[in-house]
């Protein structure tokens, strides 16, 4: 079943609430009247003063508007038009009100099904915005937000994907993440990484190829490989609550597990081997939160997308497991916070199937954030601070950052051995990086304690 996003639109207003002679019954629902008193206004303007004089405008506005919210795009699309080319004509192609009016349009085109027409349309309103109004201004977020809607529905994902979350970050950047605009921005990412699980995020074959620099000089391998990254595979170290997920070079990752006892409906599957069992559940659970008329917007989706993007890490479908992870973090911020201990688990999980897609950068961004948390509240020697720097040393040597990824290797290793109780799995993914990144910088390895 194919997810239908709810997406989150802007509708401008570029009048005065007192000019709008149909809004309190637009209010109201009662579009049938709201479409008669903005017709009839319109009406009466034009006998009065002719089609070209600005006071026309909130008419056009009004009518389009209502036309629209009753879903007959076609002829919202003429009204709205008409208010385009007469605000052009009477305030210039660069007035904030023009710009406004051609958000609406494109809105009302888009609506009609033609797609294609919007993404035009939005793409020269949205350049417009960045000249005139610069890349922060709230009317150009929202703009650029109504593009990467219209990229998504044409199953554009992979640059629909980099723009919601430019979006977000720049509305969060200009008035604070617990803004209206932030939150509207959130709520269409969680809506697209809804929509990319459901098709199976097959738009995504020209996501860039993993870059990790290989000791043994081999070329960087595509991100479905190494298929052998399954329960029962020599490349995987499992514990209570993590499993290791190594890269195609050969660099291991610390993934946690952010489900309670019970509450991992694949857990047993994965202990198992039964990958795609373990997959069916996770779905099918999501699937009955879907058909029972739940927007997945609750906490109960939680456990369902850690699960399934548990199930996909371990399957080493990257980029699948990068939509679900980040549907998961998005629904965790929105209900736990930024810094709930959940959601910073679940932004490194996310970070490292980035990683693994090839997003060495963003990955290396997310998971220094989470260092820098956890150093903050569960202290520098925690074994959760030490595992996220280990996976943050890897992201650095994705970015050549060698030499400082080796001196966090060597730290990391050196305060894994000293914790009581020990934690084989940590201790030996952080050995198995230490030792490449050694043998990838061209030095003998150290059978001595890194702190020795």
């Amino acid at each position: 079943m194919q997810y239908k996003p709810k997406w989150a639109f802007t509708f401008f207003y570029p009048f005065r609430p007192e000019d709008d002679p149909a809004g309190s019954l637009r209010n109201m629902d009662d579009l049938a009247g709201a479409e008669a008193a903005a017709r009839g206004a319109l009406e009466r303007h034009v006998r009065a003063e002719g089609p070209d004089r600005p006071g026309a405008l909130p008419f056009l506005d009004s009518l389009g508007q209502t036309l629209y919210r009753d879903g007959r795009y076609g002829e919202a699309v003429q009204a709205l038009s008409d208010s385009l080319l007469l605000s052009d004509k009477v305030l210039g192609s660069v007035h904030p009100d023009t710009l406004q009016r051609a958000s609406n349009l494109g809105l009302a085109v888009a609506g009609s099904g033609r797609r294609e027409e919007a993404i035009d349309l939005f793409r020269n309103v949205l350049d417009v915005c960045v000249k005139a109004l610069g890349p922060g201004h709230k009317m150009t977020l929202i703009v650029r937000g109504h593009l990467a809607v219209n990229l998504a529905e044409i199953d554009e994902l992979d640059l629909a994907r980099a723009i919601f979350e430019r979006v977000l970050d720049g509305a969060e950047r200009g008035i604070g993440s617990d803004n209206f605009r932030a939150e509207l921005a959130r709520h269409n990412l969680y809506e697209f990484h809804m929509l990319a699980i459901s098709r199976g995020m097959r738009s995504v074959a020209a996501w860039p190829r993993s870059p990790w620099p290989d000791p043994e000089g081999r070329p960087s391998p595509g991100p479905e490989w190494p298929r052998g990254l399954s329960a029962g595979g020599p490349s995987l170290c499992r514990g209570q609550d993590r499993f290791v997920a190594v890269s195609g070079a050969g660099w291991a990752f610390v993934f946690e597990n952010v489900a309670l006892p019970g509450e991992d409906c694949g857990a047993e599957m994965r202990e198992r081997g039964d990958l795609a069992g373990a997959e069916a559940a996770a779905r099918a659970g999501l699937g009955r939160l879907s058909s029972g008329g739940s927007e997945w917007l609750g906490a109960e989706a939680l456990p369902l997308l850690d699960s399934l993007g548990h199930t996909l890490m371990r399957a080493c479908r990257w980029h699948e497991a990068a939509a679900v992870l980040g549907g998961s973090l998005v629904l965790s911020e929105r209900i736990m916070g930024f810094t709930h201990e959940d959601s910073t688990v679940r932004s490194g999980n996310y970070a490292i199937a980035l990683a693994h897609a090839g997003f060495s950068e963003e990955a290396m961004s997310r998971l220094d954030e989470v260092v820098e948390w956890r150093g903050n509240v569960l202290g520098e020697a925690h074994p959760l601070t030490l595992s996220a720097r280990g996976n943050f040393a890897i992201a650095l040597v994705a970015n050549w950052c060698l030499d400082v990824a080796l001196d966090i290797f060597r730290e990391v290793s050196a305060g894994l051995e000293r914790l009581m109780p020990p934690e084989p799995e940590r201790l030996a993914a952080a050995a198995a990086n230490l030792e490449r990144a050694l043998k990838l910088s061209g030095k003998k390895v150290s059978r001595r304690r890194p702190d020795a």
